[in-house]
C-alpha cells in the first residue's frame, strides 16, 4: 500500500476493527487519509515520519475485523477536523482530492 499524498504519519497503531492501521496527513494537514486492514507496515515507520507520495506504508492484509480469506485495504479520506481529532473526520469523496496537483482546489 502506497502513501496517497505528500504528508506525514499521524498514528500507528491496532484495534479491534481495522486491525493493523496508519492514519497519516496532507502537507497542509486539512486531510486525512486512513488505512486499515493491514499486514505489516513497513520498517520503520512512526507518528511523525515525513511520507512523499508514493512511498511504501505497509501490506494488505486481513487484520481486525476483515475476512480471513479476502486480503483488502480500508482506504478512507477525511476532512481534518478544526479540533485536531483525525480519527474523527467527516468522511468525503476522494476524486477532488487525489486527481492530480493542477486540477486540486
Amino acid at each position: 500500500m502506497l502513501a496517497a499524498d505528500d504528508g506525514r504519519v499521524l498514528r500507528v497503531s491496532w484495534n479491534s476493527a481495522g486491525g493493523n492501521t496508519v492514519y497519516a496527513t496532507d502537507s497542509e494537514s486539512r486531510v486525512v487519509y486512513y488505512y486499515a486492514h493491514l499486514d505489516h507496515y513497513r520498517e520503520p515507520i512512526a507518528a511523525g515520519m515525513p511520507l512523499t507520495k508514493g512511498d511504501t506504508i505497509g501490506f494488505v492484509g486481513t487484520t481486525g475485523n476483515a475476512p480471513k480469506d479476502i486480503p483488502h485495504l480500508h482506504f478512507q479520506v477525511m476532512r481534518m477536523p478544526h479540533d485536531g481529532k483525525y480519527w474523527s473526520g467527516e468522511p468525503i469523496n476522494p476524486f477532488s482530492v487525489l486527481r492530480s496537483e493542477g486540477e486540486r482546489p
